[in-house]
């Protein structure tokens, strides 16, 4: 209860007012009476940090943004659609059964817009993905000159392996479903799987098709270039060599091993590989002959700052040394040496008795790394680094 004889004070809604002046005193006005608002721009500000936080964080179930694209995908054109949405977004089940088919079928318009009436050749390639217990999925991408962009025509998604006969069914159905005309699509771009070919006889002589295979660009190199390597594979085996790498520092466990790369200036990403892709080989070996780049000394000296700071003496140690860039190769050689003294040191502990460290069960196996030192070592492989080194001084 107040106090008798005082007035309790009107709320405000955190605008804050002066007493008004003294009995026959003017009137104050507004500004005079002390009634402060905060300032647009310092609103605007909070609101935008509290919908950035928003994003990154998700919550609610929903997954979170990556900072990076936050300004992309709520870009003025969005903000100014957005705002056309009076009432909010509506519930997920609404969405999922209406909102997004709406959004399929207003893209697919525009695509059939553009398409319709140019002579265009259509692409296909199956892949299994990793959604749906593996389902087949196969885009047909209409490609042409004429076409702003390559686009999507179509997404068939099969339970079954691709064959002649069901690939021709679909490029005839989605020609019709989309209104196209036949005789327009005069290619089919493929790779050189005998099941495209196929597609195209069954296209020309059972749909009313008249449509020319015009075997991938890509693929076809992928068969010159795999023959070209495969005698340095049988001499060298450096592919198998770089896999070997890999798994040996991925199957420690934990972080440590990957660290070591970090502060040896290298980066895992630079130097691996995919059997399937020549081109992957071709650039890990690149870079492997060439010399340690700037931003990698200088990720390599933040982590050794980092560690030295928690008191590892000999990351100290490596930052009072000068940053020198020496050649990949030979800087991957002792990160590897490193991996393999830590380990001697980890081995000797556990036979002393002391508690032995956890880290997190690899899947892979582990690869000896004296295969490995070995390998480096080669005579045969010391002159594929000599001859790929040469060309890096001298064929930039």
């Amino acid at each position: 209860m107040a106090a008798q004889g005082k007035k309790r004070p009107h709320s405000t809604s955190g605008l804050h007012i002066k007493r008004a002046a003294a009995p026959g005193k003017r009137q104050l006005d507004i500004l005079e009476a002390g009634l402060r608002f905060a300032p647009a721009a310092n609103q605007q500000r909070r609101a935008l940090t509290l919908s950035v936080a928003h994003l990154v964080s998700g919550g609610g179930g929903a997954a979170s943004m990556p900072y990076t694209t936050i300004p992309a995908t709520f870009s003025p054109a969005f903000t100014l659609v957005h705002g056309q949405i009076l009432g909010g977004f509506p519930s997920a089940t609404t969405i999922r059964k209406r909102v997004l088919s709406e959004a399929f079928e207003m893209v697919q318009q525009w695509v059939v817009q553009n398409v319709m009436g140019k002579i265009i050749s259509v692409g296909v390639d199956g892949g299994a993905g990793k959604m749906c217990n593996g389902i087949k999925v196969i885009p047909i991408i209409a490609l042409s000159p004429a076409l702003p962009h390559d686009l999507i025509l179509d997404i068939e998604l099969m339970r079954v392996h691709e064959n002649g006969e069901n690939q021709a069914k679909m490029l005839s159905d989605m020609c019709d479903k989309l209104e196209l005309d036949k005789m327009k699509i005069k290619w089919l771009e493929a790779d050189n799987n005998a099941v495209n070919a196929l597609t195209v006889k069954i296209l020309n002589q059972k749909y009313g098709f008249a449509i020319t295979l015009a075997r991938c660009i890509d693929h076809c190199l992928n068969l010159v270039f795999t023959a070209f390597i495969e005698p340095f594979e049988e001499k060298f085996k450096l592919s198998s060599f770089l896999r070997a790498i890999r798994s040996y520092i991925m199957s420690g466990g934990g972080q440590s091993r990957r660290n070591v790369i970090t502060e040896h200036a290298l980066s895992m990403s630079g130097f691996d590989s995919t059997a399937t892709r020549w081109t992957s080989f071709m650039m890990a070996m690149k870079y492997l002959m060439g010399m340690q780049s700037k931003r990698e000394l200088a990720t390599a000296r933040a982590l050794l700052s980092e560690m030295a700071a928690a008191g590892d003496e000999s990351a100290q140690t490596a930052l009072d040394a000068e940053d020198v860039p020496m050649l990949r190769w030979d800087a991957l050689a002792q990160a590897l040496e490193s991996m393999g003294k830590d380990e001697k040191i980890k081995k000797s502990r556990r036979k002393e008795g002391e508690a032995k460290e956890y880290v997190g069960g690899g899947q892979i196996a582990e690869v000896s790394l004296d295969k490995l030192l070995t390998s480096f070592a080669d005579i045969g492989t010391f002159r594929v680094r000599l001859c790929g080194a040469w060309r890096t001084a001298h064929c930039p």
